[in-house]
Order: C-alpha cells, then structure tokens, then sequence
C-alpha cells in the first residue's frame, strides 16, 4: 500500500494521510492552490484524487497502461487539470464532468506543465528545449511554440496570463509576451 502525507513544514507533523489500497507506483502528484485536493497519477495510467479534510480516493481517469501521466498542474480558476502523458500527449480535464481533451500536437518527453493564472492556457516544457503554450478555450487550435532555447529549461511560470518567464540551464531568464512571441527581456545570472 502506498501513502501520501501532507505535511505540515514548519513543524514536521503529519496533518493528512491518503492511503492507495493497490501495489502500484505514484508517477505524479500535485495538490490543488487551496490545499483542499490531492491529485496523483499511479503507473498503470489511473489519475486519482483524494479531499485532504476526509482523505476518500476518487478515481478520475481510469486505468489505461498505454497513458501514464508523467507531470500534471491544477487550475483552481477553471477547476482543471492538466498534464502530460508519456507518449508525449498533453491533456486537460474537466473535473467538473471528468472530460478529457487532449491537444493535437506531442512533444518529445515532458517535464512540467503549467497553467496561467487564469487558466485559459496550458503550457508544457520538453526535453527538446521547447515550450509550448495551448489555448484551451480554441477547440484544435495550435500551440504556440517558444524557440529551441539551445539550453534545458529548468523552470518556467507565468508572470501574468500573458507573459512568461522561463529559467534556463545556462544561468539566463527569458520573458516573452505570448500576443507577440516576441522575447521582451533576457536577464543573465553572471
């Protein structure tokens, strides 16, 4: 049996435990903005979650061997979440009807997600020194795609649901504006 914790830090105690009553390995996890959810994906593809005031797991996408979610993100403005599988598919689901969306384009293997703060975009960086934007309110619409950055990006955020900022491998920040594509700032740690 597997066991997630959440932990209280400042004074190391355990405030929650959800128990997962199968022998498989969490691949993910993530917990909602408020503290209130606990999502995690296990390696036969199940994404479960579980509300940290009663600890009951809750299936939301189910069994699937082929699609194993890798990396996921929660977006309390829109009740989402989001991720990538293995295979390189980006996806969202609604967690309001448990609708699944998956984007058209894959990328090489990814290594985090994220969503704006208003939850209207989802984007996701890849090994391939790429970061790709997904509007979820356009139905098939492409995904912006930020350059190969010729460094491994080693963290990214939203600045504000429009602006993006990207910490890269070589010690360099990257701003961009995403109406524009354009790089706005590009700030050196050395």
């Amino acid at each position: 049996t597997a066991t997630i914790n959440l932990w209280k830090l400042n004074d190391n105690q355990i405030l929650k435990q959800a128990g997962i009553q199968q022998t498989r390995r969490i691949k993910s996890i993530v917990l909602s903005e408020n503290g209130d959810r606990v999502f995690w994906s296990l390696n036969n593809g199940e994404i479960n979650f579980a509300e940290t005031a009663n600890s009951i797991v809750k299936n939301i996408y189910p069994a699937q061997k082929k699609d194993i979610a890798v990396c996921m993100a929660f977006s309390k403005q829109k009740n989402l979440l989001g991720g990538s599988f293995t295979n390189g598919e980006i996806f969202s689901i609604d967690l309001n009807n448990k609708n699944v969306t998956t984007m058209d384009e894959k990328h090489s293997r990814v290594e985090n997600v994220i969503f704006n703060p208003s939850g209207t975009l989802l984007a996701s960086s890849s090994v391939d020194k790429t970061i790709r934007v997904f509007d979820l309110q356009r139905k098939n619409s492409k995904a912006i795609l930020l350059r190969n950055l010729g460094s491994k990006i080693r963290c990214f955020v939203f600045a504000n649901d429009h602006q993006l900022i990207a910490g890269l491998e070589s010690d360099q920040f990257y701003f961009w504006e995403l109406s524009s594509d354009e790089i706005a700032k590009t700030l050196s740690s050395r």
